[in-house]
């Protein structure tokens, strides 16, 4: 790699240290290409962080956990297996509760009163979900679902206790307010998992052994490129020969083509020249609509329980580790304005709420809704959005590349999505330098 005083050299610049960004740089490092990585974070793992539960030695995943390599996820599997990392489940609970209805429910929470409803919810949705062409921009006939969950509900006019089952596994899934996600990215989940409405619940149980830390360590040890993290990006500028791209502290890369995979949220504050397609700032204004919350919680009083359901601000919860006191448990929500994660008073409450007798002795949490380089949870579309944006806008653009879990049109928000979307990038990378100029004009790889 070259340096001109403040400038580097390369083939590729990779913007974005999630694991889109690491499987692009490492793919691009296979195909014979010099790479340098710019990450914002002080780490790379995006949205993943699997990092100490407070001072003790247990780790725990703050961020994206679940990668279901059995139900269709094939990225996943393959990296996985690649670098010979294993997977472990999620434990089963001694006590499922559900909170539907505004009481509580243990079992299978569905009464004969209210079968029909529940019958009737899961037909509308599972015919709904094979509309969706997995992968595929909406059709006119799938885009009619791009209204929020909430919206859709109101249509089927179920009783309150479906209806809550159905909000409840949404919420969770779709991380966010049911009155601004849409409806189509529970749908493109049902339709993944072949239009079955049970694998958005049961799908959910597989880790990686050893955290989602391994499998990015592992990626970017192979790849040996560049990594030059707490490096925020604030511009990217291409022309007739390359990109350059400038760094909050000034600094340079030049490079025949980029790969830009940061969180759509972010997209708004680099300055891009000429200007992306005006749909990529339309949706980063509007924003992700995934705001969910998740905690990690000490907790003893209970036994192994898990909770799904409507009652206060955590949606689901469930006991993950056992401890020397207790249990580790965490807990998901949809909306940041209805729990601060860092108040043990808040928690406890949330969780009184749903398991009586539990006490939290310890919290700890990360806030991805407040993380400046996040701006929010995993990708949720918001209602309205999907059908412009979802497979709808070419990932290049001149020598810029786009990927991330947030754009991909099949897996969105998932890290299977985001390996699919940095799979790509690297392969439509590999083909923009073989067939133009680099930066130091002449082709790459030709």
């Amino acid at each position: 790699m070259e340096r001109n005083g403040a400038e580097q050299t390369v083939d590729t610049v990779v913007v974005g240290g999630g694991f889109a960004g690491v499987t692009a740089a490492r793919d691009l490092a296979r195909a014979g290409k010099r790479v340098v990585l710019l990450e914002a974070r002080d780490r790379l793992g995006g949205r993943t962080w699997y990092r100490a539960f407070g001072d003790t030695d247990k780790h725990v995943e703050f961020g994206g956990t679940w990668v279901c390599p059995n139900a269709g996820w094939d990225r996943i599997r393959s990296e996985l297996a690649h670098y010979g990392i294993g997977c472990v489940q999620s434990p089963e609970p001694q006590h499922l509760l559900w909170a539907l209805g505004g009481e509580m429910r243990s079992g299978f929470p569905i009464g004969w009163e209210e079968a029909v409803d529940f019958e009737k919810a899961m037909a509308h949705l599972i015919a709904a979900s094979r509309t969706m062409h997995f992968g595929e921009p909406l059709s006119e006939e799938s885009a009619r679902y791009d209204v929020s969950v909430a919206e859709y509900l109101d249509g089927l006019g179920v009783s309150p206790v479906v209806r809550d089952l159905v909000s409840a596994v949404a919420g969770f899934m779709l991380g966010g307010r049911l009155d601004e996600i849409s409806l189509v990215g529970l749908l493109k989940y049902m339709a993944g998992w072949d239009n079955s409405a049970f694998m958005v619940y049961a799908a959910i149980v597989d880790k990686i052994d050893g955290g989602t830390k391994r499998l990015i360590d592992a990626m970017i040890d192979e790849a040996g490129v560049e990594v030059r993290t707490s490096t925020p990006v604030a511009s990217v500028a291409q022309d007739g020969t390359g990109v350059t791209v400038t760094t909050v502290d000034g600094a340079r890369v030049r490079a025949g083509a980029a790969v830009i995979a940061v969180p759509l949220n972010l997209l708004k504050s680099i300055e891009f020249s000429p200007r992306l397609d005006e749909r990529w700032y339309r949706a980063s204004e509007q924003g992700n609509a995934g705001h969910a919350t998740k905690i990690w919680a000490h907790v003893d009083g209970i036994e192994p329980t898990s909770v799904i359901g409507m009652k206060g601000p955590l949606r689901w919860v469930g006991t993950e580790y056992d401890m020397p006191q207790g249990h580790l448990l965490t807990g998901f929500g949809n909306d940041p304005e209805e729990l601060d994660v860092t108040s043990i008073e808040d928690v406890q409450a949330a969780l009184e709420a749903v398991i009586p007798g539990v006490r939290v002795l310890a919290l700890d949490a990360h806030d991805w809704n407040a993380d400046p380089y996040s701006q929010g949870a995993w990708m949720s579309w918001r209602a309205g959005l999907a059908k412009e944006m979802l497979g709808r806008i070419p990932i290049a653009d001149g020598r810029l590349v786009m990927a991330g879990g947030d754009i991909t049109p099949r897996w969105v928000g998932t890290i299977e999505g985001a390996i699919e979307s940095g799979v790509a990038a690297a392969a439509e990378t590999v083909g923009i330098l073989a067939t133009a100029p680099t930066a130091e004009g002449q082709p790459s790889g030709v």
